[in-house]
């Protein structure tokens, strides 16, 4: 068989889903609105780092082939879906591999006049990779751990991947095919104290991931103990009003529940604002915009303002 040239750094299964609600892509530098063609959202042997060499690129489809079923059926679902504890753990470590296969995925703060944000600087969560080098690394890395779950017995309760120690899956949704995607295939949102929060990957118009750190978002609980920690770290005293600058505490508290050796997870619905939020740093960051719903592309275009951090704000308490 001839070697794959074209690495897809954005699977063409995604892709399709957009395709599928009649999507389209609207490049920035052109400023024009076209279809979809088969070199979008690739680069030539981008997972061999320029080598003819497809033996990475073969593992990752090989992955995408396993995961493209779970995808499957969450579009096909209603508000909910059930899933194996091995398919779960798996879809866990498809956000993994979506924020670390290529140099794309975007940290939430842009500029800090402060320099003391260090959005990658934490021990455990989705590391921010910087280079190519790196993403291929990682991601050998991440089909090594797709290999060992996927070979494990299904009915092992301690399925768990190194890459998702501590972290649960929100499955977030709109109702009318709002996200968007790019070039920038993931979100990942860190604390001031480059704390890991979530790392957020949408595998459709209407479908998002959110792999989120269960020590501080697991429960109500978790969070309001988490606000008043670090309203005590940081030296005021006063409980945090928020962990996050782009959703809402509570959408991300985990709401599995285990029925049968499944686990359900129930879809959490996003408000304008919050998918506003998700979708202007892919489109300030990306180039090629693949929408479907063209008043949300517009409202994306305007640039989201906690990006960017200036010293008055942070000590104006």
């Amino acid at each position: 068989m001839a070697t794959k040239k074209l690495n897809h750094l954005l699977p063409r299964m995604v892709i399709k889903r957009w395709e599928e609600n009649n999507g389209k892509i609207f490049d920035k530098e052109k400023n024009n609105i076209r279809k979809v063609n088969k070199y979008d959202y690739s680069e030539k042997y981008y997972y061999s780092l320029g080598k003819e060499d497809d033996e990475l690129e073969n593992r990752i489809s090989t992955f995408e082939t396993y995961i493209a079923n779970i995808l499957k059926q969450l579009n096909a679902a209603q508000n909910s879906i059930e899933l194996t504890k091995k398919d779960l753990e798996i879809l866990k470590l498809y956000v993994v591999l979506q924020s670390c296969r290529n140099n794309n995925t975007s940290p939430v703060i842009e500029n800090d006049e402060s320099d003391i944000y260090i959005n990658n600087n934490y021990f455990f969560g989705v590391p921010l990779v910087a280079t190519q080098e790196e993403a291929v690394k990682v991601t050998t890395l991440i089909c090594d751990e797709f290999n060992k779950i996927k070979n494990s017995n299904d009915n092992f309760d301690n399925i768990t991947s190194q890459f998702c120690l501590g972290l649960h899956l929100v499955i977030v949704a709109n109702e009318n095919n709002e996200f968007i995607i790019s070039e920038t295939t993931s979100i990942i949102e860190c604390t001031m104290d480059s704390n890991y929060l979530f790392a957020y990957v949408p595998i459709s118009p209407k479908l998002g991931l959110i792999l989120t750190n269960s020590k501080y978002y697991f429960s109500e609980k978790d969070i309001e103990f988490t606000k008043q920690r670090f309203g005590n770290k940081y030296g005021n005293g006063k409980p945090d009003s928020y962990l996050s600058e782009l959703l809402s505490d509570n959408k991300l508290v985990y709401n599995g529940t285990e029925t049968n050796n499944k686990i359900k997870l129930n879809f959490v619905k996003l408000t304008k604002e919050e998918i506003y939020s998700l979708n202007s740093i892919i489109y300030e960051d990306g180039n090629k915009i693949l929408f479907c719903n063209e008043s949300s592309l517009e409202e994306a275009k305007n640039k989201n303002p906690v990006r960017e951090i200036y010293i008055e704000d942070i000590f104006k308490y």
